[in-house]
């Protein structure tokens, strides 16, 4: 397992976070979710920048999907209004935070804004998004509170989950924006798509982490209006990385499994 950590742990964009990944996580989330029934998984993580929503996130929620579907549970995507248009055309069922009024049994939130300590949610790029970040965050929260084994996976520490290693956050450049809102269970990741798919793998073997569906993945993100948020967005690419990259991330993970 600790393998598996290690790769989705590296830190190709040098965000600065990674250093703080908690090893014995992937294993905490796969115990903690692997028996829900219902499944919430909060993504999206819009860019006034590009006038869009990213695509880190999503690709690793749809394959998230996938492998809790295949254990039985049902799952929805819960977003923000503004990526609420890039969002429900991914094959699953999605709902803003103000309309998913159930009980959900795990959270998981995927490349996620939530809000720093002073209240605002930031970017990477200590743009203020409060307003498009909508309520995602005190969702989650609630959530929490009422039960939900909560995952977050993350990687520039502001992101929905990164409160769990807050002391930690607040010693780095990136104290103003690190989101206060902890979880049961944190992945610390490179890019947070790779935490998605460690944690389907780990979940359903390493069946479930077909490249080509995985690529697909991603087209049908970007086919939704998603951009990759370094650079022009045009590329089929995540935070600056062209899907090569991504896909040896997966068979790396893939590897471990077999």
């Amino acid at each position: 397992m600790q393998s598996i950590e290690k790769i989705i742990a590296e830190d190709p964009g040098a965000r600065g976070v990674c250093h703080l990944a908690q090893y014995g996580s992937l294993l905490a989330a796969c115990e903690g979710t692997k028996h829900a029934r219902k499944v919430a998984i909060v993504t999206g993580f819009f860019l006034p920048r590009l006038k869009a929503c990213e695509t880190d996130g999503p690709p690793g929620a749809m394959m998230l999907a996938r492998a809790y579907r295949r254990l039985g549970a049902s799952v929805e995507f819960v977003t923000s209004q503004a990526c609420f248009p890039f969002i429900h055309d991914l094959g699953v069922t999605t709902r803003l935070a103000s309309d998913a009024t159930d009980h959900y049994d795990a959270v998981i939130a995927i490349e996620a804004v939530g809000r720093a300590a002073d209240g605002c949610a930031y970017t990477s790029r200590r743009d203020n998004i409060t307003e498009l970040a909508g309520d995602l965050d005190a969702w989650v929260e609630y959530q929490h509170s009422q039960g939900a084994f909560v995952v977050g996976i993350g990687d520039g520490g502001n992101e929905i989950g990164m409160g769990k290693i807050s002391d930690a956050l607040s010693t780095t450049n990136l104290a103003p924006i690190a989101c206060r809102v902890a979880c049961d269970s944190l992945l610390v990741c490179g890019v947070s798509n790779w935490g998605g798919y460690a944690l389907a793998g780990v979940l359903c073997g390493h069946a479930v982490l077909d490249p080509e569906q995985a690529c697909c993945d991603l087209e049908r993100t970007m086919e939704s209006g998603c951009l990759n948020a370094i650079g022009d967005g045009a590329a089929l690419a995540v935070d600056g990385f062209d899907w090569p990259v991504h896909e040896d991330i997966l068979l790396r993970i893939r590897e471990c499994l077999l």
